[in-house]
């Protein structure tokens, strides 16, 4: 029996109505290995063109393709690291707490392969290194968080 006084709860969502990538943390942990080291990829390759002046045709296809080749095997371990985390802290934090970690545990994930694969020091000796190093993770943590963050309840 529905009075006018009455009114049904519109704005509340349930948990079961809600998109599988919020009840599965496994969807979100694969979205952010599938897409992760892609959105990476563009990044550099958006960066270098950006910074070199005299690049080719030519020249940027081999970079884009040389680029795309290695971006999953060095952005896959920073990308399921960030999957994890968000999936882990999207039902207990708050939405900005949520970005920010899964942002820190992207880089720190990145950060951590560089010292266990290659020479952190080259990477360390000046800031258009570090900021060349840290840029693709960093943007693709930001715009994958931001995009799978799910708004809390007011």
């Amino acid at each position: 029996m529905n009075t006018s006084s009455e009114k049904p709860d519109q704005g509340i969502v349930e948990r079961d109505a809600a998109p599988s990538v919020y009840r599965r943390p496994w969807v979100l942990i694969v979205l952010y290995a599938l897409t992760g080291p892609f959105i990476g990829a563009l990044v550099v390759i958006a960066g270098i063109s950006l910074t070199t002046e005299d690049i080719n045709a030519s020249r940027f296809k081999e970079l884009a393709l040389f680029t795309l080749v290695f971006a999953y095997p060095l952005g896959l371990i920073p990308a399921i690291t960030a999957g994890i985390v968000h999936a882990l802290t999207q039902t207990t934090l708050a939405r900005m707490a949520t970005i920010a970690l899964v942002c820190t545990s992207g880089m720190t994930a990145a950060f951590l392969q560089l010292f266990v694969l290659g020479n952190p020091g080259s990477v360390f000796s000046d800031l258009y290194s570090l900021m060349a190093f840290a840029l693709p993770s960093l943007t693709a943590a930001l715009i994958l968080s931001t995009w799978f963050t799910r708004p809390h309840r007011a």
